[in-house]
C-alpha cells in the first residue's frame, strides 16, 4: 500500500496495521486510509476510532452538517436534509462529505452504519433531541409511516406521540409477522407509557402481551414468559388472568413442561370461578382444550379425552369454533392412540372448520 505522494508505508507500519487490524478487512481499509491520509504512525484502537478521528478532520462547518444529517437515520431522502439543517443542502455538501456519503436517485446513503453512529455520537443531546423531534413533524406532515415516526418521536422524548405511533407501529409489524421488529416498537411503547400519565393499566397489559406474542412466535421464549408474568402481575380482571394463564401455558409447553403448562390452565380456570358470562365461557373452553392437549403430551390418553368431551362442551355453549375445533382433533387423537374403535367423525368436523376459519396449519395438522 502506498500513501497519497507514493511513497510506500513504512514496514513497521504496515505491520502494526495488520496486526491491529486482526483479520478485520474493514478495519484494515479504515486503518490504511487512516494512515495514508494523515502520515500519523499512532493508530487508532478500534474501527469507531478511526471513522471518529476521520470526521475530526472536516471542516467545523462540514462536522456539523455531517452530524446533524445522522438524524436522519443509515440512509434518507435528501429532501428531507432541508429539516435538519440550517441552510438547503447543495450538491456541492454531498460532495464535500462523499468520504461518508453516497449520493444516488433519490436516496443518501452513509458508507457504513459504523460511520452513522460516530457521526450520530457527536451530536450534544440537546440537539439531537430536538432535530429528531422537526423530523417526526415533518414526516407526521406528509402523512409518513408510523414506524418512522415512532423512533423519532422516541428520540425526541415526545411520549405521547412515542406511545401512540410505537403501537400502532408494533401492530403492523405484528401483522406482517415482522415479530423482531414488532417486539422493538412494543418496548418503545412500553418506555414511552413511563412518562404518559395518560395511559391506562390495561393499555399496558394489551401491549405487554402483544410483546409476549411475538416473541413467542420469534422462538424467544424467555422473553415472552417475561413480558406474560408483567401483563399477569398487572391485571386484575379475572378474564385477563385466564387469558394470561393460557399464554403461560403455551410458553411451558414449547420448553416440554407440561406438568408446569398444566398448573398454568389450572390456576387461569380457577380465575374464573364463579364467572358464567360468553367470554369466560370461552376462555374456559380454550383452558380445557390445553389441559386435554398436556395430557395427551403426557400419554394419558384417556384424561386428554375426558378434557377433550369438557372442552366440547364448553367450547360449543361459548360458539367459539377454533377451540371446538381443538378439541374434536383432540379426542380422536387420543382415542386413536388408545387403539379405541371410531369413526374419526370429529376429526372430519374439525377439518370442516378449520376449512370454514381458513386457517391452513390446522387443516394440515388434522
Amino acid at each position: 500500500h502506498r500513501c497519497t505522494d507514493d511513497a510506500p508505508l513504512p514496514v513497521h507500519v504496515s505491520e502494526a496495521i495488520v496486526d491491529r487490524a486482526a483479520g478485520n478487512p474493514m478495519f484494515l481499509n479504515q486503518l490504511i486510509a487512516a494512515a495514508t491520509s494523515t502520515h500519523d504512525e499512532a493508530l487508532p484502537e478500534s474501527i469507531e476510532g478511526v471513522i471518529a478521528a476521520r470526521i475530526d478532520r472536516l471542516l467545523p462547518d462540514d462536522r456539523n452538517v455531517l452530524r446533524q444529517l445522522s438524524v436522519l437515520g443509515n440512509g434518507f431522502r435528501p429532501e428531507y436534509a432541508d429539516v435538519v439543517l440550517a441552510e438547503p443542502a447543495t450538491p456541492g455538501l454531498f460532495k464535500r462529505l462523499a468520504e461518508f456519503l453516497e449520493v444516488g436517485p433519490g436516496w443518501v446513503q452513509f458508507h457504513s452504519s459504523l460511520a452513522h453512529q460516530a457521526a450520530y455520537g457527536g451530536l450534544p443531546y440537546r440537539q439531537r433531541r430536538d432535530l429528531h423531534g422537526k423530523v417526526a413533524e415533518s414526516i407526521e406532515r406528509t402523512q409518513g409511516g408510523a414506524a418512522l415516526l415512532s423512533v423519532h418521536y422516541s428520540a425526541a422524548a415526545r411520549w405521547v406521540k412515542a406511545w401512540r405511533y410505537a403501537r400502532l407501529a408494533g401492530d403492523q409489524s405484528k401483522k406482517i409477522y415482522a415479530n423482531l421488529d414488532a417486539a422493538d416498537f412494543y418496548e418503545q411503547a412500553l418506555e414511552a407509557a413511563r412518562y404518559v400519565p395518560e395511559t391506562t393499566t390495561k393499555e399496558r397489559i394489551e401491549v405487554l402481551t402483544s410483546l409476549g406474542e411475538v416473541h413467542y412466535l420469534a422462538g424467544l421464549y424467555d422473553q415472552a414468559g417475561s413480558a406474560i408474568r408483567r401483563a399477569r402481575q398487572a391485571a386484575d380482571d379475572p378474564i385477563d388472568i385466564a387469558s394470561l394463564c393460557l399464554k403461560e401455558a403455551k410458553i411451558a409447553h414449547k420448553r416440554g413442561r407440561f406438568s408446569q403448562a398444566l398448573r398454568w390452565t389450572t390456576k387461569g380456570m380457577k380465575a374464573l370461578d364463579g364467572i358464567d358470562t360468553i367470554e369466560a365461557e370461552a376462555e374456559r373452553a380454550q383452558l380445557r382444550v390445553w389441559t386435554s392437549g398436556m395430557r395427551y403430551a403426557q400419554g394419558r390418553l384417556r384424561e386428554a379425552m375426558r378434557a377433550s368431551e369438557q372442552a366440547i362442551e364448553e367450547a360449543e355453549r361459548a360458539g367459539h369454533r377454533p377451540a371446538l375445533a381443538h378439541a374434536y382433533y383432540l379426542h380422536d387423537a387420543a382415542r386413536v392412540w388408545s387403539g379405541l374403535p371410531g369413526t374419526n367423525d370429529f376429526s372430519w368436523r374439525a377439518l370442516a372448520i378449520y376449512e370454514e376459519l381458513g386457517d391452513l396449519k390446522e387443516q394440515a395438522v388434522v
